[in-house]
Formats: structure tokens, C-alpha cells, sequence
């Protein structure tokens, strides 16, 4: 799986186009198998600002939850492998707090759009941020 690409390449972006906001919206899933605390830490260290925006919907499919799908007689079917959510999630806003990075979870759709508009307030004065949006459960 490629999951997780989205938060090397949003530094890359900016880097390549350092006056253009630039914009990583993600799943929790894949915003967690991306090294975010590396990213984060480096994005903010070398002043490459980003915007990510999370949907924390608490699961992740790629080969986890979908393993009954693609493997039905498999070992991890035979074993009764649960995978595929974070319960509770991880509080992402606090994750990117601790990398000098601005953090901010919303969880009322009324608050999205003044918290998408402070995250690419921080980056435009090359602080990196991140908005994690809690949206329902999927399995």
C-alpha cells in the first residue's frame, strides 16, 4: 500500500511552490502511516508550512478490515483479526502541538470553516497546522 504518501509530498509542494498554500486532506488511517510526527516536525523546522486537514472517522481499511475481502481463507480471517480502527482515535491536534505545528479537532460542522481558516492562517506565517475533522465511524 502507498498509504500515507500525502504528508512527504505536501512538503515537497511547498518546497516547489513556496508562495501557493498547500492543502493535504487525509483519513486518520493514512495521515498515520504517513510518519506525521517526522513530517510535522520537519515541515516547521524548515519553515515548509502545510495545511493538513484530517477526517477522523477512527478506522483504517487497507489491509486491514478489507483483509476478509481479498483473503477470505486466510491466516488473519482463520485467527479472527479485527484490525482496521483506532478506538479512541488519537488526538491529532495535540500531535502536531508537540511539533511546534498548530492543531485544532472540530467536531461540529458549524466550527469547520473559521478552523479551516485559522490552520491557513498559521501556515501563511510558516507554521504548519493541522484541522482533524471527527466524522462518523466507518468499518
Amino acid at each position: 500500500s502507498a498509504g500515507g504518501w500525502g504528508t512527504g509530498a505536501a512538503i515537497g509542494v511547498k518546497l516547489a511552490a513556496p508562495d501557493r498554500d498547500v492543502v493535504h486532506a487525509t483519513g486518520d488511517g493514512y495521515f498515520m502511516f504517513g510518519s506525521p510526527l517526522s513530517a510535522l516536525w520537519a515541515a516547521a523546522h524548515n519553515r515548509t508550512a502545510y495545511l493538513t486537514v484530517i477526517f477522523v472517522n477512527g478506522s483504517y481499511s487497507t489491509g486491514t478490515s478489507g483483509v476478509q475481502a481479498a483473503y477470505p481463507n486466510g491466516y488473519a480471517v482463520a485467527g479472527g483479526f479485527e484490525g482496521g480502527t483506532f478506538d479512541p482515535p488519537p488526538d491529532f491536534a495535540k500531535l502536531a502541538e508537540s511539533t511546534g505545528s498548530y492543531g485544532e479537532e472540530v467536531v461540529h460542522a458549524s466550527d469547520l470553516i473559521p478552523a479551516l481558516n485559522r490552520g491557513l492562517q498559521y501556515t501563511r506565517e510558516a507554521v504548519p497546522a493541522v484541522i482533524a475533522i471527527r466524522v462518523p465511524t466507518t468499518t
